[in-house]
């Protein structure tokens, strides 16, 4: 976590990303205007750089940010959530991403509809750390397979701690294919609108069934037609125009 006094506070101005010069200029008149006050045209530029093709974490969270700073809450969760997507580890978009999350107004009620096990394990799995944690393992069980092998000394021993940690290394590796699971098949949508119509079809003159705000994370069962059917939490169903909800 970065040492902040206030959450929005938070800049994130130090992106990284590999850049043409056409992409440098436009990073660098995002930060300019960031550190001006002028928000939404540091949004406009972060946007431009990532249409661009400068997709890192650091440009969607410095995009968050200033969209956050400009008072569009749901365009500001939806970057976060991209900035997470592509470095779970990142910490700033994470605890920035819960604080601005605080401000939405959906309460979904009604019976909690379970979520898959490989979707929930999947979304819970820090990778880059599992992913250390496998490759160490893996690598060090097979070498005192080797070791055993071919030493008669303490061959019990070294054996026992080889095959304990190859059997950590599978573990982890499933963890692993539960989180990249995860992130192929496991679709996700941000209401990035003041209110959304949820509707009973996918066209804008099917009746809508209710409302969603600004904010509300949506599972994507389907896409058709520029409209999403989404599922909420408590197992609703409905239509929602891909404006409205940007999938992350």
């Amino acid at each position: 976590m970065k040492p902040l006094a206030l959450l929005l506070l938070v800049v994130g101005c130090a992106s990284t990303a590999q850049a043409t010069p056409d992409a440098t200029v436009l990073l660098g008149r995002a930060n300019h205007a960031y550190q001006a006050g002028q928000y939404a045209v540091a949004a406009q530029d972060y946007q431009a750089l990532i249409d661009a093709g400068s997709k890192s974490a650091d440009v969607y969270f410095d995009l968050g940010t200033a969209f956050l700073k400009a008072g569009r809450r749901g365009q500001a969760i939806l970057a976060y959530e991209r900035a997470l997507r592509l470095d779970p580890d990142d910490s700033d978009a994470a605890y920035n991403l819960a604080q601005a999350k605080r401000g939405n107004i959906d309460k979904v009620v009604g019976s909690r509809e379970e979520e898959p096990l490989l979707e929930r394990v999947g979304a819970e799995v820090p990778a880059r750390a599992v992913g250390v944690w496998f490759l160490a393992t893996w690598l060090g069980g097979l070498a005192l397979l080797l070791v055993r092998r071919y030493s008669p000394k303490r061959r019990g021993l070294v054996g026992l701690v080889g095959v304990a940690s190859v059997v950590v290394a599978v573990a982890a590796g499933l963890l692993l294919f539960a989180a990249a699971w995860h992130q192929k098949y496991a679709t996700y949508a941000i209401v990035v609108s003041p209110s959304a119509a949820v509707r009973e079809g996918p066209a804008a003159d099917f009746r809508s069934a209710f409302e969603i705000h600004e904010g509300l994370k949506v599972r994507v069962m389907r896409q058709d037609r520029g409209f999403l059917r989404i599922r909420l939490p408590n197992g609703s169903e409905g239509w929602v125009s891909a404006r409205d909800a940007p999938v992350i």
